[in-house]
């Protein structure tokens, strides 16, 4: 595939998994390359810049399987808003309620995208995939839905400490 056939492919497949950008992307091709993981060939285009289309190497196929084989799954988690929430006692329950707001829609937009997928794969392993990430998200919504209360129950520190002084 040309570099941004590849970029295409990921964003379907892991984009809610991985952030790849494109500019990240052929960095990452030379120096596979270089290390003679991956090939590739010059296509000339007419009216277009000429394009490179690459393939892995038996070498580069080898290592791919083995790392497949050899990696750990580890769940890492990283959310601004559960940042943001760690200072609700701070900030106005109308911002509280715009961050949830906010990452409800976000969460709806991934369903939305996860239900109309770009791809049309239908094989077992990337319906088991898109159910597991439906399900996480679908879990996600719901969890706000049913307990964004628990964060609009309590005033902000601010307002209290000043109730405390008057």
């Amino acid at each position: 595939m040309a570099g941004y056939d590849i970029k295409k492919t990921l964003d379907g497949d892991v984009a809610g998994v991985l952030d790849i950008r494109i500019s990240n992307l052929y960095p990452l091709l030379n120096e596979l390359a270089d290390s003679g993981l991956i090939n590739f060939i010059l296509v000339e285009q007419i009216n277009r810049p000429n394009k490179k289309v690459y393939d892995l190497t038996d070498a580069g196929r080898t290592l791919c399987i083995n790392s497949l084989l050899k990696c750990e799954v580890r769940q890492r988690f990283r959310s601004e808003l559960l940042f943001l929430l760690q200072f609700a006692r701070l900030m106005p329950g109308s911002r509280i309620e715009e961050l949830l707001d906010g990452r409800i829609c976000e969460l709806r937009g991934y369903l939305d995208e996860l239900t109309h997928p770009s791809t049309h794969k239908t094989n077992a392993y990337h319906s088991f995939k898109l159910g597991l990430a439906k399900t996480v998200l679908q879990a996600e919504v719901e969890y706000i839905a049913d307990n964004r209360h628990l964060l609009a129950r309590h005033e902000p520190h601010r307002k209290r400490r000043a109730a405390k002084r008057a």
